[in-house]
C-alpha cells in the first residue's frame, strides 16, 4: 500500500545547476522506478541556514511530495546520505490532512500565478 511522503533536501550552494538537476533527476528516478509517483516538486531556491552545516551558511532547498511504498524511504535516504552534495534532508510521512493542506497550497499558488499572468496580459 502506497503512502504519501514529503521530502526536503538541502543541496550545497556551490554546485552548478546541472548538478542540482542531476540530483533531482536521481531522486525522481528512484521514486518512479520503484512504482511511486511524484505528486509535486518545488525548487525553493537558495536560503540562509539558521546554523552552519558542513561550514555552509546557505543551501539550495528542494521539496518533493510523492507517493510510494514505505520500504522505498530507506533506499531514498541511503542515497541522500551517500551524496556529498546533499548537506541535509528530512522525509516525513503525510497524513490525510497534510496531503489536503499541500493540495490547497498548490492550488492557491497556481491561482495567484494565473491572476498575475492575466493582469500582465491586460
Amino acid at each position: 500500500m502506497d503512502r504519501s511522503y514529503e521530502s526536503v533536501i538541502i543541496i550545497d550552494p556551490n554546485v552548478s545547476n546541472a548538478v542540482v538537476n542531476e540530483i533531482v533527476g536521481h531522486v525522481k528516478d528512484i521514486v518512479t522506478n520503484s512504482g511511486g509517483v511524484i505528486v509535486a516538486e518545488e525548487n525553493m531556491g537558495i536560503r540562509h541556514l539558521s546554523y552552519e552545516i558542513k561550514h555552509k551558511k546557505n543551501g539550495i532547498y528542494y521539496l518533493f511530495e510523492f507517493e510510494c511504498a514505505p520500504n522505498l524511504i530507506k533506499d531514498l535516504e541511503t542515497m541522500y546520505r551517500r551524496n556529498e552534495k546533499i548537506i541535509r534532508f528530512l522525509t516525513c510521512a503525510l497524513d490525510v490532512h497534510g496531503v489536503e493542506y499541500n493540495k490547497n497550497k498548490r492550488n492557491t499558488k497556481k491561482n495567484e500565478q494565473d491572476l498575475i499572468k492575466n493582469e500582465v496580459s491586460l
